[in-house]
């Protein structure tokens, strides 16, 4: 009877520790519900704000055809564009911004966009600055142009931000919005939950010891 009770105990103990694990959470902007988050220049969904430096947010409704041509390949909503500043994307110059606010430290997994076209001028650039003022610089991909309405992926990650700052080169044309991002809490464990689990394993130690004697 004690050793069911001990098992029971430590497996519960255990999945309690486990629990604490993060999980990855993708945050689609292109879901109508972003489109109602929106208050001028400012927009609150859960934990994630996004304010313009300048103007006002825009979400894209009436510009989503090309999200909708490549729907399959990349499962946005698609009920509008992308997040945007006035009534496009981001535009070029370092006008417009976008920062991306984050309730507590997070690992950034991926940044997806959409209307950036490799075939435009020598081929449109998203800047990305992390938290601590490192920029990071990504090209489109040549030839993409028209593929999924200029979804891209863009593959930039980083750990342990606050915040995101999205802004477009200098050079003429590159603008683009903000499509998804993936993220996972960079919190570690808390002493507690941490002690429980090492419970749940010494527990699972004294059971095995007494079921093998």
């Amino acid at each position: 009877m004690f050793a069911k009770f001990l098992k029971g105990t430590a497996l519960a103990v255990v999945a309690m520790g486990v629990s604490v694990a993060s999980q990855a959470a993708f945050i689609d902007f292109t879901d109508s519900d972003w489109q109602s988050a929106i208050s001028g220049s400012n927009a609150t969904q859960g934990d994630i704000t996004l304010s313009a430096n300048v103007g006002y947010l825009s979400f894209n409704a009436n510009d989503n055809s090309g999200c909708l041509s490549g729907q399959s390949f990349h499962g946005l909503s698609c009920a509008g564009d992308g997040i945007g500043i006035y009534d496009d994307e981001i535009t070029e110059g370092g006008i417009q911004s976008i920062t991306v606010t984050f309730a507590s430290a997070v690992n950034l997994l991926g940044v997806d966009l959409l209307d950036l076209f490799g075939s435009e001028g020598t081929g449109e650039t998203a800047l990305l600055m992390a938290a601590g003022g490192v920029e990071n610089s990504f090209t489109a991909t040549p030839g993409n142009n028209g593929v999924a309405g200029g979804f891209w992926a863009t593959g930039f990650s980083a750990t342990g931000i606050t915040s995101l700052i999205l802004y477009s080169a200098d050079d003429g044309f590159s603008d683009y919005s903000l499509a998804r991002l993936e993220y996972e809490s960079a919190a570690v464990p808390e002493p507690a939950s941490m002690a429980l689990l090492a419970l749940g394993l010494f527990g699972i130690g004294v059971l095995r010891r007494r079921l093998a004697t």
